[in-house]
């Protein structure tokens, strides 16, 4: 049984540690109740009790769900598929791009992006992160060229 952890507190110190606040409650700007945060590498009391008992009976518990998996029960069996595949990360894609010099080479890439999510290569939300990719690039690209049409300006005045 987890047992609840309580601190005895300190009269004496309650009003050095006691916060501003607005009269709405809230914390004012910088002075939050604990403006150093948690202490480096402070865990939960609560973590360290199911961690324990985690480390003591996790892999019978874990043959026990697997076991109830193989017999079909659903909820083992996301359990058991949540712990061995965890939820997936971006992946890393690879698709042929032509290069992108200029900002007139910005609609070729987005169709290529385009195509590939229409042959399912990509799915719409990784074609989403390139086309903003390619838009930033495109961005960049107008605005170096713009600096060096203004360098050129200034050179010859």
């Amino acid at each position: 049984m987890i047992e609840r952890i309580t601190r005895p507190r300190n009269p004496a110190k309650a009003g050095e540690t006691q916060a501003k606040r607005s009269s709405a409650g809230r914390y004012l700007p910088g002075a939050s109740g604990n403006p150093k945060g948690k202490a480096q590498g402070y865990r939960h009391p609560k973590t360290v009790i199911l961690q324990a008992l985690l480390d003591e009976d996790g892999p019978a518990v874990a043959r026990a769900a697997l076991k109830l998996a193989k017999k079909g029960n659903v909820a083992a069996l996301r359990l058991v598929m949540e712990r061995l595949l965890p939820p997936s990360r971006r992946r890393t894609v690879s698709i042929d791009l032509p290069e992108i010099v200029t900002p007139a080479d910005v609609p070729r890439a987005l169709a290529a992006v385009t195509a590939a999510v229409g042959r399912g290569e990509l799915t719409p939300d990784e074609g989403a992160a390139l086309g903003s990719l390619i838009g930033a690039t495109r961005h960049a690209l107008e605005l170096a060229e713009i600096d060096a049409r203004l360098r050129r300006l200034e050179e010859g005045q």
